[in-house]
């Protein structure tokens, strides 16, 4: 890691990072005793209930700390967090940029800036915020995760070989880069890949359901979700929070069991945390029980454009609502910006509703396994060498699973 650092503290501020730095507002008056004491209150109060996961309440703490004190560069910075938090990553920005240079910019709240950056598809942004985040905490194993997958977007492969070497021999737990080498592999289609991470993934408690999660998505990449339901029974319990429940809900809704889903996203731990994510799939749930209005009103809240799951639960509203011309044009962006080539809209619809993908027209059949496998690797061959990703191959890993 140490040779990467004079790349890393070189590029922390860019110029398009200096170019968006918000004027600062003037000083306001220095506060009373009382007056700090009662800042104190609240900050305390917006930090414990992020801690807790209550972005919500964090960030209306915050908003009430910046009603009184519209220059606490930690109430901006905690807002900003919160924000991130739950998906608003347009505003989270907003309250970021001004501090960038600050010390008060730690290295969480970098990543979060990072994670937003991303998000909206700001890939450059995204890579400076994660070198800033291990520029000030260069243990900061989710910094360093987040730095790989950012470059990857970015297009800078080298820089990923170099770090995930980094990585594996710097952290002893290695959960960082097999996590990063398990992203890469759905990322690219390559799930032989994924299949050797997964299988060589030292897990504890807290990895293993990180893990399942990400095994989810890998078998809802395959339009399979019988298969993530044998997979991640109990899942959906409210004791066990995060990716692995998001996945349960999506595979649960495509398996037609609607009101289950919604009982998932229900769940106190979901419900808590919303994010982009969450957020996808309730907009799903939204139109397979027919309030068209309010899935609109949840998409109505996001850049649709920037995030791959929001741009497809979009089309999937078109789709119920029979707007053939918005499904055409959804399409067309989902294309640019699907995170996995392996991930298609039709895999939204639920199972037993496929017999009308356009009104009228009969549904296309989705490829088996295999053949998705297949077509993945035909298309990572026939990439130009210098964007071809290396890997060890997947001959040793399991067998592609059979439909039933």
């Amino acid at each position: 890691m140490m040779k990467l650092l004079p790349l890393l503290l070189g590029l922390a501020l860019t110029p398009s990072v200096l170019a968006k730095k918000a004027p600062r507002a003037p000083t306001a008056a220095a506060p009373t005793p009382a007056d700090g004491e009662a800042h104190r209150r609240i900050q305390g109060a917006g930090e414990a209930s992020f801690k807790q996961g209550n972005y919500r309440q964090a960030a209306e703490a915050f908003r009430k700390e910046l009603a009184e004190n519209p220059d606490s560069v930690p109430a901006h910075l905690g807002l900003g967090r919160a924000l991130s938090r739950l998906g608003r990553c347009d505003k989270a920005l907003v309250e970021f940029w001004p501090y960038v240079g600050m010390k008060a910019f730690s290295s969480d709240t970098a990543l979060a800036a990072a994670v937003c950056s991303g998000r909206l598809g700001l890939n450059d942004d995204a890579v400076t915020f994660s070198q800033i985040a291990v520029e000030r905490d260069p243990e900061n194993a989710s910094a360093l995760t987040n730095l790989v997958l950012a470059l990857d977007a970015a297009g800078q492969y080298d820089e990923v070989d170099a770090l995930l070497d980094e990585l594996v021999v710097a952290k002893p737990d290695r959960d960082a880069s097999f996590y990063a080498r398990a992203v890469l592999a759905l990322r690219r289609g390559d799930l032989d890949e994924f299949d050797m991470v997964a299988r060589d993934w030292p897990t504890d408690r807290e990895t293993a359901r990180m893990l399942v999660g990400l095994k989810g998505q890998s078998w809802l990449d395959l339009d399979d979700p019988l298969q993530v339901g044998r997979e991640m029974r109990g899942i959906h319990r409210p004791r066990r929070p995060g990716l692995a429940r998001m996945v349960n809900a999506e595979s649960v809704r495509r398996s037609g069991e609607v009101q289950m889903a919604d009982e998932i996203l229900s769940g106190r731990a979901l419900r808590n945390a919303e994010t982009n994510d969450t957020d996808a799939i309730r907009v799903r749930v939204l139109a397979d029980q027919g309030d068209f209005e309010g899935a609109h009103t949840v998409l109505a809240r996001y850049d649709l454009l920037a995030d791959a799951d929001l741009v497809a639960s979009a089309w999937y509203l078109a789709w119920h609502e029979s707007d053939v011309p918005e499904m055409a044009r959804l399409r067309d962006a989902y294309l640019g910006v699907r995170v996995s080539p392996l991930r298609h809209l039709y895999h939204l619809i639920p199972v037993p509703w496929r017999l009308d993908y356009v009104p009228g027209a009969p549904m296309p059949r989705p490829p088996a396994p295999a053949e998705l496998r297949a077509a993945a690797k035909l298309a990572a061959d026939q990439q130009p060498p210098a964007q071809r990703r290396p890997g060890p191959g997947g001959a040793n890993g399991p067998k592609p699973p059979q439909r039933r």
